[in-house]
């Protein structure tokens, strides 16, 4: 979308605002591809736009060489007749000295000009500009504050890999975020209701990571898993070696599939909450890796398998097919009822303490081991 057509404003989303819009394509994509682990399975392709419009702008002397490059480089590309990355090259070379560092723009164009082969270009369809892309990994350096606790997780679900060698049992997590989503909304005044519902969607969030395929991944074995969920000690996060990590599909688990969702179905399947308050709950539990609104993710799940949990002396069952993504399963209609009863900030709002109180578990995870705690425990 155009930076022109603006829609923000120094508080967030204003749709009547018309004030051209900072681009940030690139800085955007760089912090999404640093996020991912080193050998993660997918990571998207880096991208550099070469356009007058984004050249630094110096003085005018060497804008002006600027464009001679970029024309030069677009003028290779459009012919075919040579080689044009010894022009696209050039190019680089002069912005990076005058890019401002350390900053998003020069580290792409610095992993550009390291990257050995690999590295494709295309024009701007009016041929304005040049593309580069590549399946380039990025790092970012930032300082990191003793406060900050904020974890920067992939919505993919690699997050659920914990690379220090450590597992992180479900129960574990599902109490700590309970407990931080309730502490949020309290330090946030929030109404003793919706404190209470907040902690119990940190609770149901990633019940859905109870399907033995979904198990044995994060194991690594399906004998470990199917051992795991029948002593009701399932995973949330995994400590397998970065290096030891399979597709999901070699154990049966979909490429694709979304936890949270499952989640969804095994929180209906339990019936715990009334019509109402159980709506909100449901649908922090699906949007918490921020998909489902309104539509969720289509699934290609051949073989669904049964998600089982004990709750409360109850045997809840519900299937890994949560067909949610159909457009007659009522979550489309869940969301906009959702907006209508608390509005597009005040329900945004409330996803918004769900998903850091998930996040900043997450890293306190990744650093510090939490005692065990069993269903049984939680429950009490």
């Amino acid at each position: 979308m155009p930076a022109s057509y603006g829609g923000t404003d120094e508080f967030g989303w204003n749709p009547s605002s018309g004030k051209i819009v900072e681009d940030i394509a690139e800085p955007s994509l760089v912090e999404d591809i640093a996020s991912y682990p080193a050998n993660a399975f997918r990571r998207p392709k880096l991208h550099f736009r070469l356009h007058p419009d984004l050249l630094p702008r110096t003085d005018q002397a060497m804008f002006d060489r600027f464009r001679v490059l970029l024309d030069r480089s677009v003028n290779a590309v459009h012919t075919d007749e040579q080689n044009p990355w010894p022009s696209i090259r050039t190019l680089l070379n002069r912005m990076q000295a005058h890019l401002p560092a350390p900053s998003h723009y020069a580290t792409v164009v610095e992993v550009f000009l390291k990257a050995n082969g690999g590295v494709s270009w295309g024009l701007y369809p009016d041929e304005s500009g040049i593309v580069l892309s590549g399946a380039l990994s990025v790092e970012v350096q930032r300082e990191q504050g003793a406060g900050d606790t904020e974890y920067e997780e992939s919505e993919d679900d690699e997050a659920s890999f914990v690379t220090d060698g450590r597992k992180v049992l479900l129960s574990e997590h599902s109490l700590s975020v309970k407990q931080r989503a309730e502490e949020f909304a309290r330090a946030c005044g929030l109404s003793h209701e919706i404190i209470e519902l907040l902690g119990k969607a940190g609770w149901w969030h990633d019940q859905g990571k109870r399907d033995r395929r979904f198990q044995a991944w994060l194991h690594g074995s399906e004998l470990a898993a199917l051992a795991a969920l029948s002593a009701d000690r399932p995973l949330a996060k995994s400590g397998r070696d970065p290096k030891q990590w399979q597709s999901s599909e070699a154990f049966g688990y979909p490429r694709g599939s979304r936890h949270e969702f499952v989640s969804v179905k095994v929180f209906e399947e339990a019936a715990v909450e009334s019509r109402e308050t159980g709506e909100l709950i449901k649908f922090l539990i699906g949007t918490h890796h921020g998909h489902g609104r309104p539509f969720t993710p289509v699934l290609s799940d051949p073989a669904p398998v049964e998600v089982m949990l004990e709750h409360n002396g109850k045997r809840i069952t519900t299937s890994s097919d949560h067909q949610l993504y159909q457009l007659d399963s009522g979550w489309v209609d869940l969301f906009w009822r959702m907006v209508r009863r608390y509005g597009w900030w005040g329900i945004v709002y409330m996803e918004a303490l769900l998903i850091t109180a998930d996040r900043s578990v997450s890293a306190r995870e990744q650093r510090v081991t939490v005692p065990h705690m069993t269903v049984a425990e939680v429950n009490a």
